[in-house]
């Protein structure tokens, strides 16, 4: 995505959430999910 949409605060929210444990945990729960690198950013020109 672009880096002035990453910088939106909902954008921001989301990636911190994605960070937590927690979140991991949610996602793994629905099946069928690899939380390996849910937290991830790569930047890309």
């Amino acid at each position: 995505m672009p880096e002035d949409v990453w910088q939106q605060p909902g954008v921001q929210s989301l990636a911190q959430w994605l960070s937590q444990a927690e979140a991991h945990q949610a996602i793994y729960d629905l099946g069928g999910y690899d939380t390996a690198e849910t937290e991830r950013v790569a930047w890309v020109n």
